[in-house]
């Protein structure tokens, strides 16, 4: 059996960097799912799953009793008899920003790799300075920060705005927009990244 020496050769500084970036990508979705179905749904977040069950009992007994006054006052009333607990997405959001950061962080190892430093200037250089004189200003490594900047502060902004209410349609349309258009877009600046190289501008092969 061959002898592995080296970390790089175990775990493949790209290909890890591709794989959490997927898996940070599909935590995002899924709490962007949670949190607009947390929006979608009538519970009453500060009830407990017991006392919500309770009140539609009640309510339910309210019904077959054609008591129209205690059916109505009963706040059970107006939800859904198929009960769903009340989603928090706070934590998930979280969690996704951990993955978002180890990704950087993986990300920035590989620029490393490359360029033989942790400098923070030279790994600075390289991100904006164009690889060819015909390249734009807007490098595929800056883009490639930029949108991963975007992706982070969105999900904790949505980290924040789930901490403080799960129905802020406003909030989650503001920020959750924004971030869906950053992870289609830093999907493909990965694919010219992985596919083409650094050189060339952001908008084709």
């Amino acid at each position: 059996m061959q002898k592995i020496e080296t970390w790089e050769a175990m775990f493949p500084p790209v290909q890890m960097h591709v794989y959490f970036a997927g898996i940070a990508m599909a935590f995002a979705c899924v709490a962007l799912g949670w949190a607009v179905r947390a929006i979608a749904q009538d519970d009453d977040p500060t009830l407990s799953e017991e006392a919500q069950v309770s009140t539609r009992i009640a309510a339910a007994f309210a019904a077959e009793r054609d008591d129209l006054k205690q059916l109505l006052s009963n706040e059970a009333a107006t939800v859904s008899f198929n009960h769903t607990a009340p989603l928090r997405v706070t934590k998930l959001w979280l969690l996704t920003t951990l993955l978002l950061l180890g990704t950087a962080a993986g990300g920035f190892w590989i620029l490393a790799g490359y360029e033989g430093t942790w400098q923070p200037d030279t790994l600075w250089a390289a991100i904006r300075t164009p690889i060819e004189t015909t390249d734009p200003a807007l490098t595929r490594r800056l883009a490639h920060v930029i949108c991963a900047t975007t992706i982070i502060v969105c999900t904790l902004l949505l980290s924040l705005l789930a901490r403080l209410g799960r129905k802020n349609r406003v909030g989650l349309i503001l920020v959750g927009v924004p971030l869906v258009l950053a992870l289609a877009f830093q999907v493909w600046l990965g694919s010219l990244l992985l596919l083409t190289g650094p050189g060339g501008g952001v908008t084709g092969y």
